[in-house]
């Protein structure tokens, strides 16, 4: 599921994520983006995983 959604990506045999957040800029598992882009997908993908109680 961590794959599918994009909360992580596979490097060799482990599961990793990665955040930094710099000058109104996240980059997220190696894709810039927008602040309010970063919390369209997090808000996202908890809504469509069901995470919500929805």
């Amino acid at each position: 599921m961590a794959l599918n959604t994009g909360w992580s990506r596979l490097e060799g045999e482990r599961l990793v994520s990665s955040l930094h957040y710099a000058n109104d800029k996240v980059t997220f598992n190696g894709r810039e983006m927008s602040v309010p882009e970063f919390l369209g997908f997090a808000f996202g993908s908890v809504q469509n995983a069901g995470l919500l109680g929805q």
